[in-house]
């Protein structure tokens, strides 16, 4: 890092450092609604199959969120369609 602060132009820094945010901020959402970090799977296939069901799961609910004006948390929404089916079939039915 701070190879790049005396070589680099500003600029190339600034892009380098916020294209690193997304990633960040998707890891940041999968720890905090599924606990990520504590995910005990040794398969490799199954932890694939677990991050990427999470990921397509996350993204929906964001988009449900924004296309709705809902204001239900992420967490909100997520817990709202497991407990009851009726939400879940609404939900699924928005896509």
């Amino acid at each position: 890092m701070i190879f790049m602060l005396f070589f680099c132009p500003l600029e190339n820094y600034i892009y380098t450092k916020s294209s690193g945010l997304p990633v960040e901020s998707m890891h940041w959402l999968l720890d905090v609604h599924w606990n990520e970090d504590k995910t005990r799977v040794w398969d490799m296939n199954v932890q694939k199959s677990l991050n990427l069901t999470r990921k397509i799961v996350l993204n929906l609910a964001k988009t449900f969120k924004a296309k709705t004006s809902s204001k239900l948390s992420i967490s909100g929404i997520l817990k709202r369609n497991l407990f009851d089916l009726r939400n879940l079939a609404s939900f699924l039915a928005f896509f």
